[in-house]
């Protein structure tokens, strides 16, 4: 291939028309969990008991699960104190006689062979319940399909559904529980199950992901007593405690599944997420509106929005069956309400691009008392790995008095090293001229021989270099010119000076 010249080469995202793409260089894109790291202590941790309401002072606790994700027996109250609040609750027993935590509400008048199946349409052997339409399970968070046939005898594969047996209410039902504070309420005082899903406490988790070029804000996990006001300050839509998010990043399970990442979708039937589908290049091939076929709605003329394509969805583990075919590096963004367990800490954005103040910072965050007040706040702290805390940046109005009860580091970098850029070229070596015509002066023009950007030229500089006489009674003067030549950038001219003790000069 003969090179002309890097006049003849263009260095663009988009294209020119007419031109032939030769090469690509690209790195992924930078994102908090890769430029964020967190060391956190968690204050004030809950533990995983359970005491009646009767006895909510007793030693040991009424009820205490065994460990995480282990479920544990409660009943004798309507009322129960739990100091965590990341947990599922049931009334149900699966066939097997374990706690079903699960629920997928099924058309009526289904054949009673139902049968799960996973993503490759291999049948999983699990323990079921079934009552009526409903379909208990407590399958392990992995995406499935439900496979029945219907009253007129047509086969249907339906997205699996997480549903909460028990979800939380503002009153206690057969489907609901209450909690306000520490203080679980249930329809009955027989047998509940509940398994704790992760520790609280204060702490500080890596921020959701979301665009390089957006901020970036830290969340901050909190216990039950005492909760911050900053959770219930939080700007709630369409209602607490669902917050909007834009931008959220979605991953394909297969040609026609996506899984976001912020859980508990806001579920309104009218008014389904809006989802962006690009290809690996991040050129748009999908803007899926999620309004009802008919609404008024309008979504601007920037994308080709298409509505009625998305068939299932799990709002509870944020999964979307959509009818376009999806590819394994298709690059997904979703728009919609989602449950907010954590404070989206807005104080202080750690994006170092967006918030170049933060950069290669050491950012504290921690509650502080002053032995008087019962209300705790999170305040931030920003702190030079050299010098110490940045005077001025913190949103504590008296910073140095009181206790500061520090619970997390977020260390912020923004490098991004060789290693992340990978490059494809489709010009290959080899070929060329023959090895007779490889001395004309037009063989510079071709891949094998020539230069890419052109020759090079020293024209870039000078300096000089001083260097003691004595040298040159071991060395010749041309070998200390290619010596220093050699520790060079191509272009600069050494003008070596060779002096005595004394300082004059050698000619």
């Amino acid at each position: 291939m003969a090179n002309q010249g890097v006049q003849f080469f263009y260095y663009t995202r988009t294209l020119p028309a007419r031109s032939v793409a030769i090469a690509q260089v690209s790195t992924p894109p930078t994102s908090p969990a890769s430029l964020t790291n967190i060391n956190s202590t968690p204050y004030l941790p809950g533990d995983l008991t359970i005491r009646k309401s009767s006895t909510p002072d007793i030693n040991p606790a009424d009820f205490t699960a065994a460990d995480y994700n282990v479920p544990v027996e409660i009943h004798g109250d309507l009322n129960y104190r739990v100091y965590n609040q990341f947990f599922e609750i049931t009334n149900i027993l699966l066939d097997d006689s374990t706690p079903a935590f699960y629920v997928h509400t099924l058309p009526s008048a289904v054949d009673q062979q139902v049968v799960i199946i996973d993503l490759n349409n291999n049948v999983v052997a699990t323990s079921t319940s079934r009552v009526g339409n409903l379909l208990y399970h407590s399958l392990d968070g992995a995406a499935y399909r439900v496979r029945y046939v219907d009253e007129n005898g047509y086969l249907h594969t339906d997205l699996l559904q997480y549903a909460p047996v028990l979800g939380l209410g503002s009153n206690v039902s057969t489907t609901t529980y209450t909690l306000s504070g520490r203080y679980l309420g249930v329809a009955s005082n027989g047998s509940n199950w509940i398994r704790f899903l992760s520790q609280n406490g204060y702490q500080a988790l890596v921020p959701y992901n979301t665009q390089p070029n957006a901020p970036w804000f830290a969340r901050i996990r909190f216990s039950l007593t005492p909760p911050p006001p900053e959770w219930a300050n939080q700007n709630f839509l369409p209602t607490r405690p669902y917050l909007l998010g834009t931008w959220i990043p979605g991953t394909v399970l297969d040609p026609h599944l996506l899984e976001f990442e912020r859980k508990k979708i806001y579920f309104n039937a009218t008014q389904l997420p809006d989802i962006l589908i690009f290809d690996s290049n991040y050129k748009i091939k999908y803007a899926l509106d999620g309004s009802a076929p008919g609404s008024a709605l309008k979504r601007g003329t920037l994308y080709n929005w298409q509505r009625g394509q998305i068939q299932f969805m799990d709002p509870y583990k944020a999964r979307i069956q959509v009818a376009v075919t999806l590819d394994s590096t298709d690059i997904v963004f979703a728009f919609y309400s989602y449950w907010e367990t954590d404070v989206l800490y807005m104080g202080l954005d750690v994006n170092p691009f967006t918030n170049t103040a933060v950069k290669d910072k050491i950012i504290q965050f921690y509650f502080k008392s002053d032995g008087s007040d019962p209300i705790h706040y999170i305040y931030h702290q920003v702190i030079d790995p050299v010098s110490g805390p940045i005077s001025g940046a913190t949103n504590d109005p008296a910073p140095g008095t009181g206790t500061n009860y520090v619970f997390s580091y977020l260390v912020v970098g923004a490098s991004v090293a060789v290693q992340t850029f990978s490059m494809s070229d489709i010009r290959q070596r080899g070929g060329g001229l023959a090895d007779s015509w490889q001395t004309i002066p037009q063989a510079a023009n071709f891949w094998d021989l020539g230069f890419w950007d052109g020759k090079p030229y020293p024209v870039a500089g000078g300096l000089a270099v001083y260097v003691p006489a004595s040298i040159l009674n071991s060395i010749a003067r041309a070998d200390v010119e290619g010596l220093v030549r050699s520790s060079l950038a191509m272009g600069d001219f050494p003008v070596i000076r060779y002096y005595n003790p004394d300082g004059s000069e050698v000619v």
